[in-house]
C-alpha cells in the first residue's frame, strides 16, 4: 500500500468536504431577501434561526441545502475515489480504503459549524472568540443528518423519526438536536440495521449508469454483518459519528444553559393551541 498517497487522498478529502460545508446557505437565502441573519434572533446561520426570523419556506431551503452539503460531499469524494484508488497499491489495497470517502461528508459537517470565514476572524481579530464567533457557521444538525443519509437511508430515517418525535413531544428543536446527535454513534453498533455502503455496490452502479441512476439502491448485509461487511468500515464509521455528535451537542451548549434554565424557545404548532 501506498501510503503517502493514501494520506494524500484523505487529506484532499478534507478538504473538499470543509470548503463545501463552508458555504453559509443561511447567510446566502438572507442576503439574497437583503437580510443579514446573524443580526437577528440568535444570530445564527442556521435553519432554525432562518425559519423563526425569515420564514417556515426560506428555513426549508437552508435547511435541505445545509443536508446535501455533507451528502454531495461525500459522493464527489467516491466519484475522485474511483479515479485515484488505483494508486493506493493493489485492488485488496483500495478497497479496504475505500471508507476514506466518508471524510468529506465528515469534514463538510466541520466546514459548516466552522467555515473559513470563522478562521478567517479569528486570525483577523487576534484570536478574539467573541468576535470571531460571529463569522461561525451553524450547529450541524442538517448537516449531520445528511452524513448519516450517506451512511444509510435507514440510519438516516431512525434519526429522522427520532428527532420529529422529541420535537413534537417537547417542542424543542435544540433538544430533538442535542438528543439525536448523541445517538449517531449508537446506531452504527447496532449489527442488525441495514447499511447502505455508498462505497461498495450502489457506489459502483451510480458511478457506472450516470446520470441515468440506474437501481443505485443496492443494499449489502441485510441482515448481519459478515465477513463482507468490513469490520473497519464500522469503526472508522463509528469514530466520525461519536466525533460529529461531540460536536452538534457543543455547538448546542449555550441551549444547553438556557434548557436546564427553562427559558429555551419552543416551537409553535397549531396542534398545540387551545381551540375555541
Amino acid at each position: 500500500m501506498n501510503i503517502g498517497n493514501l494520506v494524500g487522498i484523505c487529506i484532499l478529502f478534507l478538504l473538499i468536504g470543509y470548503l463545501i460545508g463552508s458555504i453559509l446557505f443561511g447567510l446566502i437565502i438572507s442576503k439574497i431577501q437583503g437580510i443579514d441573519i446573524r443580526k437577528l434572533g440568535s444570530g445564527n446561520v442556521g435553519a432554525t434561526n432562518v425559519t423563526r426570523n425569515l420564514g417556515k419556506i426560506s428555513g426549508g431551503i437552508v435547511m435541505i441545502l445545509d443536508f446535501f452539503k455533507s451528502w454531495i460531499a461525500t459522493f464527489l469524494c467516491l466519484v475522485i475515489y474511483k479515479y485515484l484508488k488505483s494508486s493506493i497499491g493493489s485492488e485488496l489495497d483500495y478497497s479496504n480504503a475505500g471508507v476514506i470517502v466518508y471524510l468529506g461528508g465528515f469534514s463538510a459537517v466541520i466546514g459548516h459549524c466552522f467555515p473559513v470565514s470563522y478562521f478567517y476572524a479569528l486570525f483577523k481579530f487576534k484570536f478574539n472568540f467573541e468576535i470571531a464567533k460571529k463569522y461561525s457557521g451553524g450547529k450541524g444538525v442538517s448537516s449531520a443528518a445528511g452524513f448519516a443519509a450517506a451512511i444509510s437511508p435507514w440510519f438516516f430515517f431512525i434519526c429522522f423519526i427520532l428527532f420529529w418525535t422529541i420535537c413534537l413531544l417537547s417542542r424543542y428543536v435544540s433538544l430533538a438536536s442535542i438528543i439525536t446527535a448523541s445517538f449517531l454513534p449508537v446506531w452504527v453498533l447496532v449489527p442488525h440495521l441495514d447499511y447502505f455502503y455508498i462505497l461498495d455496490t450502489a457506489g459502483a452502479d451510480i458511478i457506472k449508469n450516470f446520470p441515468s441512476f440506474n437501481n443505485p439502491f443496492i443494499v449489502s448485509q441485510i441482515f448481519n454483518y459478515d465477513n463482507n461487511a468490513k469490520f473497519w468500515y464500522i469503526v472508522v464509521i463509528f469514530i466520525l459519528e461519536f466525533l460529529v455528535a461531540n460536536l452538534v451537542v457543543y455547538r448546542h451548549k449555550e441551549n444547553i444553559v438556557r434548557l436546564i434554565k427553562n427559558s429555551e424557545n419552543k416551537i409553535k404548532l397549531n396542534i398545540f393551541k387551545n381551540k375555541k
